[in-house]
């Protein structure tokens, strides 16, 4: 009997394990030489985070209909936003969990304790999250690409953001 052991994964990962990866060509990251403690930085989230009463939550009912759809916009969240303010919209993480204590998805607290001892020279005005899970639809990467991505780019820009802490969950 033959196993398929890509049968209940996106379609993308049997390409991914099958055929021989991608080799990139140059740096896939960028130095970071500024010293900690005068550099302004930014958390970035995948938790799917909002404000409540402010901002529309990441749409997981689409995603419930069509699994492998995911939402690829972003949100911005305040630096000053209170725990109480947040909204989740995941339907890959405990949900509860992290709003129980939401500096593990987005460490708002322990920056600030970092940048009031020193360590870290500031943190941006707002931060970022965006729905983690991206499902694998015809041009879900490419959007990513070209909208997405370039978009949070320049909104740290914006803020003179010299280094993003990503905070995965």
């Amino acid at each position: 009997m033959k196993i398929d052991d890509y049968k209940y994964l996106p379609r993308m990962y049997r390409s991914l394990y099958e055929n021989k990866p991608a080799i990139e060509e140059g740096k896939v990251w960028a130095e970071f030489d500024k010293h900690l403690s005068r550099a302004r930085v930014a958390l970035l989230s995948s938790a799917g985070l909002s404000l409540r009463s402010q901002q529309p939550p990441f749409d997981v009912e689409r995603e419930r209909r069509e699994p492998t759809w995911g939402d690829a916009s972003y949100r911005l969240i305040p630096r000053a936003t209170e725990p109480s303010e947040l909204a989740i919209s995941h339907l890959h993480i405990r949900n509860d969990d992290v709003l129980a204590d939401p500096n593990i998805a987005l460490p708002l607290a322990p920056l600030a304790d970092l940048v009031e001892s020193g360590f870290v020279g500031g943190a941006t005005a707002e931060h970022v999250s965006v729905m983690g899970y991206q499902g694998w639809y015809d041009d879900a990467l490419d959007r990513w690409r070209d909208e997405t991505a370039p978009a949070i780019a320049r909104a740290l820009k914006e803020q003179d953001a010299d280094g993003v802490v990503l905070a995965p969950v």
